[in-house]
């Protein structure tokens, strides 16, 4: 037969259970010693104070309600803390070209065809002069336009508005343009519809009235449409855009960055040396609304220090007043209109070498 297990006498069972009793206590004693000791708080993330003169210096200084707004929104207080300001100049002497438009022999589609097929870049051009006051659609106004530009050799881009960019890119936006145009590869000039720009305008503030109601009675439509400050915040983007290619022409392949150094890298005397950066002159070229028989083109040189108060708003980025310069093109006589455009855009078109 298997052994019993022993038996435990009473005072045996009495000393372990004082025991095990004590060995509770004890680790309840140092469970609430441990609870009651105060948990340190993570150290809080230092706050950069924005330099003074930096874009959110002069927001905060102000009244930030107003002033950090979409660019849909800003009014001629932003004008104002940002140094900008619009020039009406007048047009520059260009070459005023005679021509007797011609017309199709006969009503014959042969003929027709003809005389269609013998039309010159300038002809269009002058054409869609004529068919603008009139025209109401904004995809028609914009083939209009770019019949227009075709002439000054400017090309459509593949995009149609161009991007604000705020803070190196973690805040931007698509502004409302009708088309973008380009002489190489980065666009430098923007067709705006204002008739198209108010009822866009008009949708935001509507979808955000409740959200931002301030809006609505602080902000208003600027009284004299040609010196809108969206054109402002227009010109910035086209800037920034040419900017952003710049920065990554001078350091992709074949730049001298430092990204070419180490295991693999050509040598020093192989490395092809990037020209100086060049910025040119944007462009803005607004028709106005109503059947208003001109348009408006204006044009500025944005430096890099202004640029850099946007990509970089909590340093002060010092600079010169920007200078919107504008001009009025009347859409008479038709032939005319491509050599006013092509005397404003020569004009303006000298580039700037940034060392």
């Amino acid at each position: 037969m298997p052994a019993s297990p022993p038996t435990m006498s009473a005072t045996e069972s009495i000393t372990v259970n004082h025991t095990l009793c004590s060995v509770k206590n004890s680790e309840q004693q140092v469970h609430s010693t441990s609870s009651s000791q105060p948990i340190p708080k993570p150290a809080p993330f230092p706050t950069l104070k924005p330099e003074a003169g930096s874009i959110l210096a002069i927001v905060q200084e102000n009244s930030p309600r107003e002033l950090y707004v979409s660019p849909l929104l800003w009014s001629e207080k932003h004008l104002e803390l940002l140094q900008c300001r619009f020039l009406r100049r007048k047009i520059p002497s260009y070459e005023k070209v005679t021509v007797v438009p011609s017309k199709p022999q006969s009503s014959s589609a042969e003929h027709e065809l003809e005389w269609l097929d013998s039309r010159t870049p300038l002809d269009w051009a002058a054409r869609a002069a004529e068919h603008i006051p009139g025209c109401y659609v904004e995809s028609t106004r914009t083939s209009l336009v770019t019949s227009i530009l075709a002439v000054c050799s400017y090309k459509r881009a593949d995009a149609s508005s161009p991007t604000f960019r705020f803070d190196n890119g973690h805040y931007k936006t698509k502004l409302a343009t009708s088309a973008l145009y380009t002489l190489d590869s980065v666009p430098s000039l923007a067709y705006l519809d204002l008739s198209r720009l108010k009822s866009v305008r008009a949708a935001y503030r509507f979808r955000r009235r409740k959200r931002m109601k301030f809006l609505r009675n602080v902000v208003s439509d600027p009284e004299t449409p040609p010196t809108d400050p969206f054109i402002v915040a227009v010109l910035i983007a086209l800037a920034q855009g040419q900017q952003k290619a710049e920065t990554r022409r001078t350091s992709g392949p074949g730049s001298n960055t430092p990204r070419l150094q180490g295991k693999g890298a050509p040598p020093a005397g192989q490395i092809e040396q990037q020209p100086p950066r060049i910025l040119r002159y944007v462009h803005v070229l607004a028709t106005p609304h109503g059947r208003t028989p001109s348009l408006y083109l204006y044009t500025a040189f944005i430096p890099p220090a202004f640029l850099s108060k946007f990509s970089q708003p909590r340093k002060a980025s010092p600079h010169d007043t920007i200078t919107i310069f504008s001009y009025r093109l009347s859409l008479g006589p038709p032939y005319h209109l491509p050599g006013k455009v092509q005397a404003v855009l020569n004009a303006e078109r000298p580039t700037k070498k940034v060392l």
